[in-house]
């Protein structure tokens, strides 16, 4: 693309909705959002004597990641940090307590080993039993001569698999280690004390990615189990779903935690449905941030915002499928039909999740301004068809924006199907 200020290559790359910002990216490309409570999250983790239980949450896609790299690196001088993925290192499906805590002990374990930090023995073979226990691994002698602490590096490599192959594996690790939750805590507090001591810093574990676990699995650990993840003597930030907190019998959670913190979306309308230009505003600079002013054109980036629902991951995905739809057609800049064949696809590809039953719901939530607390309701929020938004007057709801001719269609429909023929 020749009439940009970037070359195609580059803008395409630094529009990737899957990329979270961290280090140099975040000083070039990242912008705060009115309501951000990441001033408040960090007073709170630097300040707490105890060790501070967080709960994280906000819309998949809203930008939680980028902010917890900022976390990360906000308190680094501080706190010995450690990052948990859990995309990427269990089955959501087949987790509980007793998987996470013993992922989240050799996690520790790897971080403190990849940093060099010269841990005893006693805690390498103090791991080794847990992970020979569990089945992962076969028993090894207590010779001196073995390098246990080289065995369990093996081992940590098969166990971030191990979680992952199923079923069967997985309730192996749990009938073993369940009834010995309380020498597991034991095992990790040891190892975060002896962490602590070697490098003169309290320990934050951040725990990511536990909201895209199914409802009930995140019901399950932290309703049911909650005690258990939160025994160990550190920092944590658990990343977890809004919607596990808008249910009538998980309101518990919260007095279990010294503090929840929901990251918002950014706005692109008001309670009355006027538009954000504050709002609007910053997620223009989100995109002009990574490709420069000119590459798209000033209606091609209005619509991608107003169509965004405030969602960073939505609204730079958007921005990619034009840029790719003007580079097809040899064009010199985003235009406003490349923006709108980007908004149609996105409808389409929430449109093929959509029932009549779904479709009805959000025409009724549309006139009556009523979200019934429904299982279909449930659904619609966790893809993101329905977008909580929020201001001094508290949370409000609204249907994504991609679908508005969607819905105009089905209201004009459903009008012409109760209108009796002459």
């Amino acid at each position: 693309m020749n009439g940009g200020l970037i070359d195609f290559s580059k803008a395409f790359n630094s529009l990737d909705c899957l990329m979270p910002l961290h280090d140099d990216l975040l000083s070039l490309f990242y912008i705060d959002r009115p309501g951000n409570p990441f001033p408040e999250m960090l007073l709170t983790l630097r300040t707490s004597d105890r060790g501070a239980k967080v709960l994280f949450s906000g819309c998949r896609g809203s930008g939680k990641t980028t902010e917890l790299m900022r976390l990360c690196a906000a308190v680094q001088d501080q706190f010995f940090v450690v990052f948990f993925d859990t995309v990427t290192s269990v089955d959501f499906v087949t987790i509980d307590h007793v998987q996470l805590l013993l992922a989240l002990t050799l996690q520790v374990y790897e971080a403190a080993t990849q940093q060099r930090v010269k841990l005893p023995r006693q805690i390498a073979e103090e791991l080794y039993d847990l992970v020979s226990i569990a089945g992962i691994a076969e028993e090894k002698s207590r010779d001196a001569q073995v390098d246990i602490g080289a065995e369990l590096n093996v081992q940590l490599a098969r166990l971030t698999g191990t979680l992952g192959l199923g079923a069967g594996t997985a309730k192996t690790i749990t009938r073993q280690l369940e009834p010995r939750l309380g020498e597991t805590l034991g095992k990790l507090n040891n190892l975060i004390e002896e962490v602590a001591k070697k490098r003169n810093k309290r320990m934050l574990i951040i725990v990511d990615g536990l909201d895209r676990a199914p409802l009930q699995v995140q019901r399950d650990l932290f309703l049911r189990f909650g005690e258990a993840l939160y025994s160990p003597e550190c920092h944590i930030v658990y990343v977890v779903a809004p919607t596990l907190l808008h249910e009538p019998d998980t309101s518990a959670i919260n007095y279990a935690v010294s503090a929840h913190y929901r990251l918002p979306n950014f706005q692109v309308v008001k309670r009355n449905a006027s538009p954000d230009m504050i709002g609007r505003r910053l997620l223009k600079e989100v995109i002009t941030r990574r490709v420069g002013e000119s590459l798209f054109s000033k209606r091609a980036l209005d619509d991608i915002v107003a169509h965004s629902g405030g969602l960073v991951r939505d609204l730079v995905h958007l921005a990619r499928h034009a840029l790719v739809g003007a580079e097809i057609e040899e064009a010199r800049q985003v235009g406003r039909t490349h923006a709108k064949e980007a908004i149609r696809h996105q409808a389409a590809s929430f449109a093929r999740a959509l029932s009549q039953d779904h479709l009805d719901l959000l025409a009724s939530m549309g006139t009556t301004g009523i979200l019934p607390r429904t299982e279909i309701t449930k659904f619609l929020i966790e893809t993101h068809i329905i977008l909580q938004l929020e201001d001094d007057l508290g949370p409000w709801y609204v249907v994504h924006p991609c679908l508005a001719t969607v819905m105009e269609q089905h209201l004009a429909a459903r009008t012409a199907s109760e209108t009796p023929s002459a």
